[in-house]
């Protein structure tokens, strides 16, 4: 079976876009779907490509991420690739994705043979306009394990930036006042603070020395630190993978509100941005956060079962 991948993010140089297409790749060869072509999340034309290719796949993935929200452009130009591909006869699969506050983007949800929803609030909104959404965890935590080795804890605390560049600001500034290690999280956040001399040197004071590779640095480094704050979904999502407890801000959508949810942890241990710089108040949700630590293995456990039947339900699509 030939399967084309929309939104291929590895462009992004993040690692947990990285990760995310590699288990997409690994997992579709398992049940025999081979991927002949992706369109990146840079390509300004997503439409063209998938013409391109309608007459030699079986399958059109569409791996949602964090771009199904708020009617967004990219989302929508990737929502006319599909129904493209469905009148042409492919099966079309939205999968790993969020969903949030869209009105036009609902009316191509009927295009979709199969939706897989990273969080139950996601899946929700999609069930309340009548289409069928099941809830499977995010790309991350089907992982294999000899990627997530134990490191020696070097660090007593890691602070990773937000897709926010206020709240970024803050987590930035708390890295410094702690004089702990701060990760921008992808070459973008990191081009940003490159192009500013004071932040260039905050960086190599922080960290020792500047971050170069993100895909190769930013592993070692949750894997070597005590406690993680991070203000990006799959800051969290990595953490959790390695066991290491995480201190989580709320994003630009759901997300993390949905996760928390499915895990079984209250909401209220979300931190505000308005709650950065409150020492007090992140100790103490560290040491709660720690008491968490079996619903989240549980949670591990559970994602890849769920991750694992996705793909074959997908395979029996053809």
């Amino acid at each position: 079976m030939k399967a084309l991948l929309l939104n291929d993010t590895r462009c992004e140089d993040h690692i947990g876009c990285e990760l995310v297409v590699g288990n997409i790749y690994r997992l579709c060869q398992s049940v025999e779907i081979s991927i002949i072509a992706t369109v990146l999340i840079s390509d300004k034309n997503p439409l063209s490509v998938v013409e391109k290719y309608c007459g030699d796949i079986d399958l059109l993935l569409l791996n949602g991420e964090g771009t199904m929200h708020d009617d967004a452009a990219k989302a929508l130009k990737y929502m006319d690739a599909l129904k493209c591909a469905k009148r042409r006869g492919v099966k079309c699969v939205l999968m790993n994705t969020v969903w949030q506050n869209n009105r036009k983007l609902n009316e191509y949800l009927g295009y979709c043979d199969l939706i897989f929803c990273r969080e139950s609030l996601s899946a929700a909104e999609i069930k309340s306009l009548g289409f069928e959404a099941r809830v499977v965890p995010d790309m991350t935590f089907a992982t294999k394990e000899q990627s997530l080795a134990t490191a020696e804890k070097k660090n007593k605390l890691l602070i990773i930036d937000s897709v926010n560049r206020g709240v970024t600001k803050k987590l930035r500034n708390l890295a410094f006042k702690l004089r702990v290690p701060y990760l921008p999280m992808n070459s973008r956040s990191l081009h940003k603070e490159r192009s500013n001399p004071f932040r260039f040197l905050l960086h190599l004071l922080l960290t020792g020395g500047l971050i170069k590779d993100p895909i190769k640095e930013t592993l070692p480094l949750i894997a070597s630190s005590e406690a993680v704050i991070s203000g990006r979904f799959h800051g969290v999502c990595l953490s959790m993978l390695y066991g290491v407890p995480v201190i989580s801000l709320s994003s630009n959508t759901h997300k993390l509100e949905g996760l928390f949810s499915d895990i079984g942890i209250p909401l209220t241990e979300l931190v505000g941005a308005s709650e950065v710089g409150n020492l007090a108040l992140l100790k103490m949700r560290l040491e709660r956060g720690k008491g968490y630590g079996p619903l989240i293995s549980e949670y591990k456990s559970e994602a890849k079962v769920k991750i694992n039947e996705m793909f074959r339900d997908i395979s029996a699509l053809v």
